[in-house]
């Protein structure tokens, strides 16, 4: 596992939905196609769930200023996730 800043990780998934959308699947391998779906539902697990805390964390303190800090902190946040095969996934795509 490598880490990654959690806003890195928000550009790596916004580069995975594009590419999908970019993409031809029917001219893809198979197994790439698999891995692309993989990897999106994988990195968009972990960035909804840093959102879904954010959202908690103003129901709870209900203070912009506190969510901003936050919000901050979060985004600066060190990841653990395997993404050396996402980027590997995407250069091989990409050629």
């Amino acid at each position: 596992m490598q880490t990654i800043v959690f806003k890195d990780l928000i550009t790596l998934e916004k580069s995975l939905l594009e590419l999908n959308e970019e993409i031809d699947k029917f001219e893809l391998d198979f197994n790439d196609a698999l891995k692309l779906r993989e990897y999106i539902k994988y990195v968009g697990n972990i960035t909804s769930y840093g959102f879904s805390l954010q959202n908690e964390y103003y129901k709870k303190h209900g203070d912009a200023e506190r969510l901003k800090k936050y919000h901050d902190k979060i985004m600066e946040t060190e990841v653990e996730a395997d993404v050396e095969k996402i980027f590997k996934l995407i250069e091989r795509i990409k050629r």
